[in-house]
C-alpha cells in the first residue's frame, strides 16, 4: 500500500473513532441507552483494544507489517458497517469491542509499516501520519453533523466503507507493483529481528518509554479537565468551552506538520521531544495561572503546540534503534499510552475532589516537566554511547 492509501485511512479511522462525542445524544434517543451505560460502551471499547494488546505476541509473530495493518481495517470496517444492519443495545456492545481491538491494529500497523518500509522517509511519514489523525479529529465533529439523529448508525458506516475500499484500492496498487513490493520486502525481512526480551532489558527504550507515558497521561489530562477548568474558572459559555480543545488540538496538528522540516534541518527527535515539552510545561503553567481567558486560549494552544509530536518522534527515534522491530515498537507506544490515560487523569479528579481542579492540572503539568528531564537524559545517554545502539 502506497504512503497516500494509508494517510487516509489513517483520516477516516481518526473520524470513526473520535465521533462518538458529536453522536452521544442521537445513540442514547434511538437507543434509549441510559447515559451510565454509554460510559460502559467506551469502556468495552478499551477492552476491545486492550484484547489486542494481550494477542499482539502471537500477532506479531505470525504476521507482517501489510498484514497486521489489514486485520485491523477489516475488523474495523466489517464492524463499522454491522452497525446499519444490527443498532440494537446488546450489538453495539459487541461491534465497540471490535472498533477497538481491530482500531488498536490500524493504528500500531500503520505507524509498523511506514516506518517499517520507508525508513529512509520515516522522519516524514510519521508526523503527516499523526499530523493527519489530529485533522480527522479536529475535523470529524464537523464531517459526521449530517448523520446526527436517527441515521447516527450511517455515519458510522461510512467509515467502514471507506476504510474497506480503501484497502481493496491499496491491495490492487500492490499487485501492479509486485515486483518493487518483493524487493522491499526481502530488504525488510533481512534485517536482524530482535527478540522482545532483548529489547524490553534496554534501559534507554524503557526511558523513552516512560516519557511517552507522561505525555500520553499530560495529553488525557488536559483534554478531560481543561474544559471544566476554563467553564468553572471563567464562566464560560459552551462554544467557549469547546474551542479550548480546538486551541489544544490545532497546537498538536501545527506541531505535527512541522515537525519533519525540522527533522529534515537537523533537530535530533530527542531534543525536539525535550525541548517540546519544556515549551508545553510552561505554557500549560501560564494558562492555569492566567486571569485573563484570551491569554489562557493562547498559553492551552502553546501548551498543545510543544509537546505535540511527542508520539511520531517517538516513533522515528525509536524504530531507527530497532528497524527490523517497528511493529513492536508502534504497538509498545499504544500500550505505554493506554497505561498514562488510565492512571493520571484519575489521580487529577481525586486530587480535584480533595483540594481544587487548577492545582490539579498544575500538579499535572509535572509530567511534562518530568518528561522534559528523562528525554535529555536519554539523549545523552544515546550521545555517550555514540548513538550507534540504544
Amino acid at each position: 500500500m502506497t504512503p497516500v492509501i494509508i494517510f487516509l485511512g489513517f483520516f477516516v479511522y481518526s473520524v470513526s473513532v473520535t465521533i462518538f462525542g458529536t453522536l452521544a445524544s442521537a445513540i442514547m434517543d434511538t437507543t434509549a441507552l441510559p447515559l451510565s451505560q454509554m460510559g460502559s460502551l467506551l469502556s468495552i471499547l478499551q477492552a476491545g483494544a486492550f484484547l489486542g494488546i494481550i494477542l499482539s505476541p502471537v500477532v506479531l509473530k505470525r504476521l507482517k507489517e501489510a498484514s497486521i495493518l489489514r486485520l485491523g481495517v477489516i475488523v474495523m470496517g466489517l464492524a463499522l458497517g454491522t452497525l446499519v444492519f444490527f443498532p440494537s443495545k446488546s450489538m453495539l456492545f459487541v461491534i465497540f469491542a471490535c472498533l477497538g481491538f481491530g482500531g488498536f491494529y490500524v493504528d500500531s500497523g500503520s505507524n509498523a509499516y511506514l516506518a517499517g518500509r520507508f525508513p529512509d522517509k520515516r522522519s516524514t511519514y510519521i508526523p503527516i501520519l499523526h499530523f493527519v489523525y489530529s485533522l480527522g479529529a479536529l475535523t470529524s465533529g464537523y464531517l459526521i453533523l449530517p448523520f446526527k439523529g436517527p441515521s447516527w448508525h450511517f455515519g458510522y458506516a461510512i467509515c467502514g466503507f471507506l476504510l474497506l475500499m480503501l484497502l481493496l484500492v491499496g491491495l490492487q496498487r500492490d499487485k501492479g507493483s509486485l515486483k518493487g513490493q518483493q524487493e522491499i520486502q526481502d530488504q525488510h525481512e533481512n534485517r536482524e529481528k530482535l527478540p522482545a526480551k532483548v529489547i524490553l532489558r534496554n534501559k534507554r527504550f524503557l526511558l523513552y518509554c516512560l516519557v511517552l507515558m507522561l505525555y500520553m497521561a499530560s495529553q488525557q489530562t488536559c483534554t478531560s479537565w481543561l474544559p471544566l477548568y476554563i467553564e468553572t474558572s471563567f464562566h464560560a459559555t459552551p462554544s467557549m468551552v469547546a474551542a479550548t480543545m480546538m486551541s489544544f488540538w490545532v497546537g498538536i496538528a501545527c506541531m505535527r506538520l512541522i515537525a519533519p522540516v525540522l527533522l529534515h534541518r537537523g533537530l535530533h527527535p530527542l531534543l525536539l521531544t525535550a525541548g517540546g515539552m519544556a515549551l508545553s510545561f510552561v505554557a500549560l503553567c501560564g494558562a492555569l495561572l492566567s486571569p485573563n481567558v484570551a491569554i489562557a486560549y493562547g498559553a492551552i494552544a502553546l501548551s498543545g503546540f510543544g509537546a505535540g509530536a511527542t508520539i511520531p518522534l517517538f516513533i522515528v527515534e525509536a524504530s531507527s534503534w530497532f528497524p527490523a522491530n517497528t511493529a513492536f515498537v508502534s504497538v509498545f507506544y499504544i500500550l505505554c499510552g493506554t497505561l498514562g490515560r488510565m492512571v493520571f487523569p484519575y489521580l487529577v479528579a481525586i486530587i480535584a475532589e480533595s483540594y481544587s481542579l487548577k492545582l490539579a492540572l498544575l500538579l499535572s503539568s509535572l509530567l511534562l516537566l518530568l518528561g522534559f528531564l528523562l528525554s535529555v537524559n536519554v539523549y545523552r545517554a544515546g550521545r555517550s554511547s555514540g548513538e550507534s545502539q540504544p
